[in-house]
């Protein structure tokens, strides 16, 4: 009974909007972008920290404050990029832009 059960939660939480055509082909040419994270900080070159909705808070409700610059959330470590999320509360007087999340990460776009 049980293993039925389990049947019909998985049958309902699978999606429905997938098909396989076949490999993707293998690209021709260069990459149009690239970083190998081979300096000491990050290339705002390169990188912008996106942080335009941290007081109002973001679209899809997410409940992460967004630092821009801060090397707790966002660093280079041996050649890679580590962003990192944080659970803990800010001070509003320190990040004006705070809107009360709970947590705190990075959010990179490539230029």
């Amino acid at each position: 009974m049980i293993l039925l059960i389990l049947a019909a939660q998985a049958a309902t939480l699978g999606a429905t909007n997938y098909s396989v055509s076949g490999p993707m082909p293998t690209p021709k040419g260069k990459p149009s972008f690239a970083d190998e994270f081979d300096g000491k900080a990050i290339d705002q070159t390169k990188w912008r920290f996106d942080v335009s909705r941290n007081a109002e808070g973001w679209y899809n409700h997410e409940r992460q404050y967004y630092a821009k610059d801060r090397a707790e959330n966002a660093r280079i470590e041996r050649g890679a990029l580590v962003i990192e999320a944080r659970r803990e509360t800010l001070n509003k007087a320190q990040f004006a832009d705070w809107g009360g999340q709970g947590y705190t990460s990075a959010k990179l776009v490539s230029r």
